[in-house]
């Protein structure tokens, strides 16, 4: 499986995830608004393709977490020092796979993209976490991955309801699927 990004040569048309709405609303997305929102840079789409075929999309852009005081302050001990109020990220923006390719590994494989990605841009500029507004049937893909809900909450947008959650990509320890499991690194 190779990821690439999205580009107008690249036919998607016969992308689907699945028959309910959100999924509707994700394979819309990839058809109609992946490369207006990259020509904006708005959000950047990378495609997980095998044999031709494309198999998932993750869309990544900029978001920054307000951190609650219980969670500065834990962030506090780990640093050693008071974090900004807000704390910069990458943002999954969609992520979408294939229906008939659910437990294959493209939604891991696509997460790790975004984190190579993330590891990346903090070499230029500040980021700390992945961060993610999950749909209800998705919060468990994302717990499995070392997500945690931020205590701001969940919000109702476009019509659905969502659970915010992050990811600190510099925790003390990361799982297997980051590449760095287990790795010791600065906090």
């Amino acid at each position: 499986m190779r990821i690439v990004p999205f580009t107008p040569d690249i036919d998607v048309s016969d992308f689907t995830c699945g028959g309910e709405q959100h999924h509707f609303d994700l394979d819309d997305f990839l058809k109609t608004e992946a490369l207006r929102y990259a020509g904006q840079s708005l959000g950047h789409t990378y495609l997980a393709i095998e044999d031709g075929l494309v198999l998932g999309y993750i869309t990544h852009l900029t978001d920054s977490i307000r951190l609650s005081v219980a969670e500065k302050d834990n962030l506090k001990s780990r640093l050693g020092f008071p974090p900004p109020h807000t704390i910069p990220a990458l943002k999954i923006g969609r992520l979408a796979r294939l229906a008939r390719h659910e437990g294959r590994g493209v939604g891991s494989a696509l997460m790790r993209h975004a984190f190579d990605k993330l590891m990346d841009l903090s070499e230029s500029t500040g980021c700390r976490f992945l961060s993610v507004d999950a749909i209800p049937s998705a919060v468990s893909f994302y717990e499995k991955l070392g997500f945690v809900g931020n205590e701001h909450g969940s919000y109702q947008g476009k019509n659905r309801d969502t659970t915010s959650m992050r990811f600190d990509a510099f925790a003390p320890e990361l799982p297997e699927w980051t590449g760095m499991g287990n790795a010791t690194h600065r906090s």
